[in-house]
């Protein structure tokens, strides 16, 4: 039987390996505003739907299949640092 302490990793040690991966959080907002855009421009009201829904029913579940679970949450500990980088608040 092994004694000894389960010792925390350093939080420095954390590495945010989908940094540039959270610019794709202005996507879903996007898609909504095709559609507004497409419905001023005199376009059918279909696009008020088909845009989103075209996003939730395809595109995400497309995506999620190869990406799977996300295991990769950061520290606690990390936390604050993430909340004080610039580069997260700005996409927030």
């Amino acid at each position: 039987m092994n004694t000894a302490p389960c010792l925390p990793t350093p939080a420095s040690t954390f590495r945010d390996r989908k940094r540039w991966g959270w610019l794709l959080s202005v996507v879903g907002p996007g898609v909504a505003a095709i559609g507004t855009l497409a419905h001023t421009l005199d376009a059918s009201s279909l696009w008020w739907f088909a845009a989103p829904l075209v996003l939730l029913c395809l595109v995400v579940p497309i995506a999620d299949w190869p990406i799977g679970e996300d295991l990769t949450n950061p520290p606690e500990s990390q936390v604050p640092a993430l909340e004080a980088d610039g580069y997260c608040r700005s996409i927030l």
